[in-house]
């Protein structure tokens, strides 16, 4: 059927509006939008309940999809990270220090009514160094405070030198008064073991222990080596000691210092003590600077 018949639309055709606000085409859309208002509103009802039908259905589908399938894949794939992911607690040594494994110390004689006390002491950590401030006490007394640097993962002695007494020192103990860390940053130097031994290879060679005559009669036991700078590097005052063993113990602590230590020269040392280091079986050297001060280097 016609929206509008013949008749109908020629009659509505002839209406004329005496204000002229309304044209006749104006007043024919009206008169069609009256009379099919209930059409039209039943058709938006229609549309919009359609929409809900669709979009109510796709979620209820994807609602049914992850609670049967999606869920149990998100908590299989939670535990597949639980598994791969980095256990950040075994990396703590990465960002803070670790304690220091030092060993009781041990006292021998030096020289006459003259003692040495040292604790050997091991950095476990792999990018902090520690800078020691310590003393050491015993039944007769203390020592003064000392200083030293003990590189990350490296093995150190803590001596106390040359401490006169009139007799052995016993009881003794070592006190830590202040340890700084330092952390090196691996945008200044990225792998620490291979700097650390290109700025310290030093070589120990053509030892000879012996005793010689001091005065008219006393024989004190004497150690000459030669001492390689086996590096690219020139130090100011290269400070190391001697760690005088004999099988797995430490039987004697000697300090050397050579000044303008060029790299490639090497050095004959002679050096006397009265511990027992005729029977020792190898020696080795411990640098006693800082590696990682420049300071510590001259000029290329």
């Amino acid at each position: 059927m016609a929206l509008f018949s013949k008749k109908q639309s020629d009659t509505l055709s002839q209406y004329v509006d005496p204000t002229g606000e309304l044209s006749s085409k104006e007043f024919r859309f009206g008169y069609w939008y009256l009379t099919h208002k209930k059409t039209l509103r039943n058709i938006g009802i229609g549309v919009l309940v359609a929409w809900i039908v669709v979009t109510l259905g796709i979620s209820l589908f994807i609602i049914g999809q992850y609670a049967f399938f999606g869920y149990w894949q998100d908590k299989g794939m939670y535990n597949m990270q639980a598994v791969e992911f980095e256990d950040y607690t075994r990396l703590q040594p990465s960002y803070s220090p670790v304690g220091l494994v030092i060993e009781s110390p041990f006292v021998y004689e030096s020289s006459p009514g003259k003692y040495d006390i040292v604790s050997a002491v091991d950095n476990p950590n792999p990018r902090f160094v520690a800078h020691l401030e310590y003393h050491y006490v015993y039944d007769q007394g203390e020592t003064a405070i000392h200083t030293a640097v003990l590189w990350p993962r490296t093995h150190h002695v803590l001596p106390a030198l040359g401490i006169e007494n009139t007799s052995f020192l016993s009881r003794t103990k070592m006190i830590i008064d202040t340890m700084k860390w330092e952390q090196i940053d691996a945008h200044d130097i990225f792998d620490i073991e291979p700097y650390i031994a290109s700025h310290s290879n030093f070589l120990l060679d053509n030892i000879v222990i012996e005793r010689q005559t001091v005065g008219s009669e006393v024989l004190v036991p004497e150690v000459r080596f030669d001492v390689t700078n086996d590096t690219i590097y020139h130090l100011w005052d290269a400070e190391m000691y001697v760690d005088v063993r004999r099988g797995n113990q430490t039987i004697a602590i000697l300090p050397i210092t050579m000044d303008n230590f060029m790299a490639g020269e090497t050095r004959r040392i002679t050096v006397r003590s009265f511990a027992d280091i005729t029977s020792a079986t190898t020696m080795n050297l411990i640098p006693a600077f800082d590696v990682f001060d420049p300071d510590e280097f001259m000029s290329l």
